[in-house]
C-alpha cells in the first residue's frame, strides 16, 4: 500500500480542537495549549500509544504525569485516584489515547486504521518510534498539570 504523507503542521489548530473537546467532555477538563521546553517535568511519565496503519502511518502519544494519569482515570470512570499506575491507569491512558487517535482519523486518508493501545510508564525509558520523520508536538496545561500530544508520521520502510 502506498504511504500517503500529510502536513502535520497544518493540522495543529485540529489537533488542538480535538484534544481539547475529548477533555472537556469526558472527563470534565479544560486543556488549553501552551509554550514549554522539551523535557520540562518530565522525570517519570505514563505514556499512551495509538498506532496508524494503511495508507497512512504513525501514532498518537499522550504524556503525562503519573498523579496526572490517576486524576484523568479518576474523571473518566468515577472511581476515587488510584494510589498508583495501576491497570485501571493504563487502561484510562490508553482509551483517552484512542478516542484521540479516532477523532484525528478525519485528517488521514480513508482506510487509515488504529492499533490496540500500549501504554508506557517509568522514569529511565526510551521511546523510538521507527520511521518517524515529521512530528507534530502540543504541549497542554490544565487543572491537573501540564501533558503533551504528539502525532508522528513514519514515512521510512523498516526493515
Amino acid at each position: 500500500m502506498t504511504e500517503t504523507p500529510i502536513n502535520l503542521e497544518t493540522h495543529r489548530a485540529t489537533a488542538v480542537n480535538v484534544t481539547q473537546e475529548i477533555f472537556s467532555t469526558m472527563l470534565g477538563i479544560e486543556a488549553f495549549p501552551v509554550q514549554r521546553a522539551p523535557g520540562e517535568d518530565q522525570a517519570h511519565l505514563v505514556v499512551g500509544a495509538i498506532h496508524y496503519a494503511g495508507p497512512w502511518k504513525g501514532v498518537l502519544l499522550l504524556e503525562c504525569q503519573p498523579l496526572q494519569a490517576s486524576a484523568f482515570t479518576a474523571k473518566l470512570t468515577g472511581i476515587s485516584p488510584p494510589d498508583s499506575v495501576d491497570d485501571d491507569v493504563r487502561d484510562a491512558i490508553g482509551e483517552i489515547a484512542n478516542m484521540m487517535a479516532g477523532n484525528l482519523k478525519t485528517i488521514l486518508p480513508p482506510q487509515t486504521v488504529l492499533s490496540a493501545h500500549t501504554v508506557v510508564e517509568g522514569s529511565s525509558f526510551t521511546l523510538k518510534v521507527c520511521g518517524g520523520n515529521d512530528s507534530l508536538r502540543i504541549e497542554f496545561d490544565s487543572s491537573t498539570g501540564p501533558f503533551t500530544v504528539t502525532l508522528v508520521q513514519m514515512l521510512d520502510q523498516v526493515g
